[in-house]
């Protein structure tokens, strides 16, 4: 979602719209942090504030060119669009209404009378106990999941990231796309390159571009 639909990232909008920028400093991209320890830390960082904020943030951020284009274009020709992500469902949500995805998959945060706890429950498609050997929490083990509750395999699974943590799911994934990646070590994870716009995702499977949508 960040840095491949939304031009920015999530939680540094947020946390720059609160003030929670130094609380978000110290946790966020640190690798001597597992991503099951930072990822509810980071959660903790935003208790107390109203969910409208989130909703907010999620609208506001800017979308990446061709985004809406490349989802509608992608469902179109028969794929079944998700947004699998490391951010929050109430953010997820909202991007997903914006650019017309079929479904979500991220970590959800709890609310209570429409602020939130702080708390966090992680995403349980992103843990498989037969899932990647390297990291317990992991974007390819949602692929786990759907070719046991759904036949689906990886050979029929397009995957788009940009950043370290999408590299085992462009790995293993049939069709992978960096897009814009943060590093040659993503881009080597897959088998194609998009840069600018994401339409160029639609150009390399050979499908036509919808008109472009107002979002």
């Amino acid at each position: 979602m960040d840095g491949t639909l939304l031009d920015g990232r999530f939680v540094m909008a947020l946390a720059q719209r609160t003030g929670r920028e130094p609380s978000l400093a110290g946790l966020l991209d640190n690798d001597q942090l597992s991503p099951t320890t930072r990822t509810p830390r980071i959660a903790a960082v935003f208790a107390g504030l109203p969910k409208s904020v989130f909703e907010q943030v999620a609208r506001s951020l800017p979308l990446k060119p061709g985004a809406v284009e490349t989802v509608v274009g992608l469902r179109k020709a028969g794929f079944v669009v998700g947004i699998v992500t490391d951010s929050y469902r109430i953010a997820a949500e909202t991007v997903r209404r914006r650019v017309f995805a079929d479904f979500t998959l991220s970590h959800v945060l709890t609310f209570r009378n429409e602020r939130t706890t702080g708390r966090i429950t992680l995403c349980p498609a992103m843990l498989h106990p037969k899932g990647c050997l390297e990291h317990t929490l992991c974007k390819v083990n949602v692929l786990e999941h759907l070719r046991e509750e759904s036949g689906v395999s990886a050979d029929q699974v397009l995957a788009v990231g940009d950043s370290h943590n999408d590299i085992c799911l462009l790995r293993t994934a049939g069709d992978s796309v960096p897009f814009e990646s943060r590093g040659s070590d993503v881009s080597g994870a897959a088998q194609h390159t998009v840069v600018g716009d994401l339409r160029g995702i639609l150009q390399l499977l050979g499908l036509p571009h919808p008109r472009q949508a107002e979002v």
